[in-house]
């Protein structure tokens, strides 16, 4: 029987774990419960992304300010990516 010992890298903000510390350091940056996080979606440059609006309503649970959470992300990312794909259209 083989026994090993490894370490397991915990996130700070969901509780998310992982055994290489890279692949942690780069989910707590996209995390949605980090207050600082990088969007992967927008990058932080556009308000009406629906992940930026998912994750402070993700905080907003966490800190008590909501109990739940009633937010299609799915439906919601379609309609940003249908818009984006049709302004992106208009500008050819």
């Amino acid at each position: 029987m083989k026994v090993k010992l490894k370490d397991v890298y915990y996130c700070d903000y969901c509780g998310k774990h992982t055994l290489t510390k890279l692949s942690m350091a780069n989910h707590e940056s996209h995390c949605t419960l980090n207050p600082n996080r990088i969007c992967r979606v927008c990058n932080n440059k556009d308000e009406k992304c629906p992940m930026c609006k998912f994750s402070e309503l993700q905080l907003k649970r966490k800190t008590g300010e909501i109990k739940y959470i009633i937010y299609d992300l799915q439906d919601e990312m379609k309609k940003y990516w249908a818009k984006k794909y049709n302004d992106a259209e208009e500008v050819y």
